[in-house]
């Protein structure tokens, strides 16, 4: 399964969760029993309440709703499905407001069905609360990307190539607990750096164990301990390559 790793800003952040909740309300019938249920089986030894947790889920909804963030997080899940860039500052029309703020940025790791979940969501909240969301987005693509080849128009067809067929509820509830869980600071799935120069010898680790692809941090520290043998011997094999 691919995954994907994206870093925004807790502005950005909470508009992705504000979607995610608005969506799964709107098309998932007994939405909060179900966010109950998914919560308990996913994190069964937390020792708070999956009702508190709803509870406390709706303190991190933004407040007012702001389209500006929610047209920057549109785009960029777009273009990291696209995989054009992950982590650019994207620019913003006037008069919707500057830059993206890169403050307190968090960064979410999810697989590819979990990130189409949140693309289709951001998509079908942008058009249920933006007036004029098509224009918008094309301009604010166009003022964005000023020197791609493809249009801003083109961008909004591809955009709409990538949405998923049919949301599916247990994506869609998977990716409002994980964004939840990465703004309370609970689950930061950060990317793991290699050191450079090696980029064979992490071909290697990931193609002799390719669950790698699909851990948490804490999940690969782990891994790392109890394969450190093998692993070293492969570590060091690279720096010799390398020196």
């Amino acid at each position: 399964m691919k995954t994907y790793s994206l870093q925004v800003s807790e502005k950005e952040l909470r508009a992705m969760l504000d979607s995610l909740y608005f969506t799964a309300q709107k098309q998932i019938s007994d939405f909060y029993g179900l966010f109950i249920q998914s919560y308990a089986a996913a994190y069964p030894d937390d020792t708070i309440s999956s009702i508190e947790e709803l509870s406390k889920l709706q303190e991190w909804l933004p407040n007012p709703r702001e389209s500006k963030y929610l047209i920057v997080a549109l785009m960029r899940c777009f273009r990291t499905l696209e995989g054009k860039d992950k982590h650019e500052n994207i620019i913003l029309p006037p008069d919707i407001g500057g830059t993206t703020e890169e403050i307190l940025p968090n960064s979410l790791r999810v697989s590819e069905e979990e990130f189409r979940e949140i693309l289709g969501s951001l998509f079908y909240a942008a058009q249920e609360q933006i007036p004029g969301f098509y224009e918008l987005f094309m301009q604010c693509y166009a003022v964005s990307f000023p020197n791609e080849t493809i249009n801003a128009k083109e961008a909004l067809f591809n955009l709409r190539d990538q949405l998923p067929n049919e949301m599916k509820q247990e994506f869609l509830m998977v990716s409002l607990i994980r964004c939840y869980r990465t703004l309370e600071g609970q689950e930061k799935h950060e990317n793991v750096t290699f050191p450079p120069g090696i980029e064979k010898v992490t071909e290697e680790l990931l193609s002799n164990y390719p669950e790698l692809r699909n851990m948490s941090l804490k999940e690969m520290e782990q891994f790392m301990k109890d394969n450190s043998g093998a692993i070293s011997k492969m570590f060091n094999k690279g720096w010799r390559n390398n020196g």
